[in-house]
Order: C-alpha cells, then sequence, then structure tokens
C-alpha cells in the first residue's frame, strides 16, 4: 500500500476530492511529520481497494506516540544481538560524537548474552533501548528502531559494518 498526497490539479479540482483538504496540503502533512505524528500504516492493514486509485481519510497513531515538540535531527538507528563483547565501545563512540543533536535507537534483539547489562549500564538521554522479546533479525529490528524514529534516519553499525572489531 503506498500513500501519497494528490497534487494534481486534475484530482484536486473536484469538491469531493481528499485533496481539497487543508490538513492534507503538503506542507501540512510535512509539519506533522516533523513534529513526530505517523500514518498508521496497520489500521488499513484489512482494507480491500475498490478502484485503481482510491482516496481514503488518513489516520494517525495515538498522541501518545507523538514525541515531544523537540525532535531531534537525526536518529540512529542500531540493532543489537549477542553484541556485548563489543557494544559498550560501539555505543560510546556513537555518543562522542561532536553534532550532538540526535536520538540513539538501539533495538536490543532479544539477546542471550550481557548485552542488555551492557546498554543499562549508560544513562544518556539520546539514548533509547528497546527490547524485542524473542529474536527477529537484523532487518526487522533495524524497521522496528525506524519506526520509532523522530528525526532523519541514518543507520547505525551492526556487527558486519561496525569499524570496532568482533570479539569473535
Amino acid at each position: 500500500m503506498a500513500f501519497s498526497n494528490p497534487v494534481n490539479t486534475v484530482l484536486a479540482a473536484g469538491t469531493n476530492r481528499v485533496g481539497r483538504a487543508s490538513e492534507y496540503a503538503s506542507d501540512a502533512l510535512a509539519e506533522a511529520y516533523a513534529t513526530g505524528h505517523r500514518i498508521d500504516a496497520a489500521a488499513y492493514g484489512g482494507m480491500s481497494p475498490n478502484a485503481c486509485h482510491q482516496e481514503l481519510p488518513l489516520r494517525f497513531l495515538p498522541s501518545a506516540y507523538a514525541p515531544p515538540e523537540r525532535c531531534p535531527r537525526v536518529s540512529v538507528v542500531m540493532p543489537a544481538r549477542n553484541a556485548a563483547p563489543f557494544l559498550a565501545e560501539s555505543v560510546a563512540s556513537i555518543l562522542a560524537q561532536t553534532m550532538s543533536d540526535f536520538e540513539f535507537i538501539i533495538v536490543e534483539d532479544a539477546s542471550t548474552d550481557e548485552s542488555a547489562a551492557v546498554l543499562a549500564s549508560f544513562r544518556d538521554p539520546r539514548l533509547r533501548i528497546l527490547r524485542n522479546d524473542r529474536p527477529r533479525g537484523q532487518t526487522v529490528s533495524f524497521n522496528i528502531g525506524a519506526g520509532q524514529a523522530r528525526g532523519s534516519i541514518s543507520r547505525g553499525w551492526t556487527r558486519t559494518t561496525s569499524p570496532i572489531r568482533s570479539a569473535s
């Protein structure tokens, strides 16, 4: 399913077209996104389209999911599973960056080593730790973190891309 804002003047010409709704104007949607509002894609899960182009009202996640007014400039997302031997150095490296207007989202993927304890040792307001209840894999874990991001997405390091050598 794809969402798009009808900016074509033919689409906006009809009085019953969603393109006329001011809350769906490009600048209004950009502002909503910039302040942390996200479309609730799950709300459309059971929908069966009745046309090749069907306009639907946008449903946003409840306001409890909206972040505070101020969003970070960048969101760094890093999945981690059984990464304890090199996790502290990787996290410290990201947190030591000179540009500090970021959030660092680590998705702890149900590790069986000491990864959770290593992450718990950090006390930095930019760090957000999400935990999977069961192993979901690197891609799913990254997507979970990206779904919670409030800034522009920057993919963090993984075991195979980290400049810090694995302990294995």
